[in-house]
């Protein structure tokens, strides 16, 4: 917990700067030493925000997931339907 507590200072000037493209990811939410998600009380204010963004960005992620498996297999079955 104390390696998480001394990147408070360097991680919070990059958390505030957003994402430099289309992409998002979460990679900055994990300790740069152990790679797991990082949790401690001090960074509590500071992580709610990403940590909301990221579980909304995950469900628009599966949502749009089943639209796109759905669609694969109508078109799918559409296609033997015509060819049989």
């Amino acid at each position: 917990m104390v390696v998480h507590v001394l990147w408070i200072l360097t991680e919070e000037v990059y958390w505030t700067q957003g994402w430099n493209g289309v992409r998002i990811t979460f990679g900055f939410l994990a300790c740069p030493l152990c790679k797991r998600q990082m949790k401690h009380p001090a960074l509590a204010d500071v992580l709610a925000p990403k940590l909301a963004l990221q579980q909304e960005v995950r469900n628009k992620a599966a949502v749009r997931l089943r639209y796109e498996v759905s669609t694969a297999a109508s078109l799918i079955c559409s296609h033997f339907r015509s060819v049989g």
